[in-house]
């Protein structure tokens, strides 16, 4: 059974599919800063959902880094 935080970041990771590239941008900024200059939603979309779990449960190791 999903934890409560999985089951939030989860939903969190859903809804950026329903995001268009200035949404998406505006998302990185206020949570992370100035948004990279991707012009692809999708890239952008897969950038902020591996940001969004590594905050949540932890990014790479030092040693895979």
């Amino acid at each position: 059974m999903p934890s409560e935080l999985e089951i939030r970041i989860e939903a969190e990771i859903a809804a950026l599919e329903d995001m268009g590239l200035e949404e998406l941008r505006t998302f990185w900024k206020d949570r992370y800063g100035q948004p990279p200059k991707l012009r692809s939603p999708q890239l952008l979309r897969l950038n902020l959902a591996w940001r969004i779990q590594a905050d949540a449960f932890g990014g790479l190791d030092a040693e895979t880094k």
